[in-house]
This record gives structure tokens, C-alpha cells and sequence, in this order.
């Protein structure tokens, strides 16, 4: 349960890694908490007598990571092939492997804190490199979005 004002107190009271790592894992509860209550009312049962794991499998909706996963990578997308230019965020990287990369991969930004190393462009940019090239070569934001939902669903 995380009570309002809990990152105040949490910054007061720990060390600046693990007030972030922690203020994380409340906001992840606070988002899974309401994904249950989404579920229940989806298929109107409100009996805790229900599962909700159950409902969820039932539903067959997407996880909440799944979903938070899908939409970083569309956002880092539409930076990526963005008219106005994506510097100093994404950059080519140094070297690409033939065998593993794919010609439109770019540099993570190098992270000395674990803020910024759980922040959007380290996360996107690790994401990104893992698909294929003919799921990062799509340009139009639609249909890249649908490939990679079917390419991480699997």
C-alpha cells in the first residue's frame, strides 16, 4: 500500500537508490491494484470469492509490463523516425554485429544512477535493439505498433 506523500517520505528516510527503486515497485502496485478492478468490472464480478488471476487469464487481456512495454517502444518509435531530429537521446551506436543487429539500432545512453538507468531512453533503446529490422523498419506508426504486439505476445 503506498499512502499519498510516500515518496516524500521515503526520499527523507533512504538512500536516494533504493527510495527510487522502491517509489518504482509503488507505483507498480498502484497500477496492478487498479488493472484488478478493471478486470472485475469487465466481467462484473465483484465477489472476492473469485480469482482474479482467473478473470485476467479469462479475459485474456495483455499484462500491464506487456502493455507499458508496447507503448514505450511505439513512443521511441515515433522519436526515432521524427522529423525534428532525435539528438543527443538517440544516437547510432559505436559498432552493430552482423549477426545479431539489425542497420537501424542505436546507442543506449550510458547510466550512472539507477533512475536513469530504469528511466524511458535506456529501456526503449534496449527494446529497440532486440527486434528485427523488418519490425523497426516500419515507418508508418500503426502497423508498427501491430507488429510489435504480435511480436511480443508471442
Amino acid at each position: 500500500r503506498c499512502p499519498s506523500g510516500l515518496a516524500n517520505e521515503m526520499h527523507a528516510n533512504s538512500p536516494h537508490r533504493l527510495q527510487s527503486v522502491r517509489v518504482l515497485l509503488c507505483i507498480d502496485n498502484i497500477f496492478g491494484k487498479e488493472q484488478n478492478r478493471a478486470t472485475r468490472f469487465i466481467h462484473s464480478s465483484y465477489s472476492y470469492n473469485v480469482s482474479i488471476s482467473s478473470l485476467k487469464a479469462e479475459s485474456g487481456l495483455p499484462s500491464l509490463s506487456t502493455r507499458r512495454r508496447i507503448t514505450t517502444l511505439s513512443l521511441f518509435h515515433k522519436f526515432y523516425y521524427s522529423p525534428l531530429g532525435s539528438m543527443p537521446y538517440i544516437i547510432p551506436p559505436a559498432r552493430i554485429s552482423q549477426r545479431t543487429g539489425h542497420p537501424l539500432q542505436v546507442a543506449r545512453p550510458r547510466a550512472r544512477t539507477v533512475t536513469f538507468f530504469s528511466s524511458f531512453f535506456p529501456r526503449a533503446a534496449s527494446d529497440w535493439n532486440g527486434l528485427s529490422h523488418n519490425i523497426a523498419a516500419v515507418t508508418c506508426p500503426s502497423t508498427f505498433m501491430d507488429n510489435v504486439s504480435t511480436h511480443i505476445s508471442l
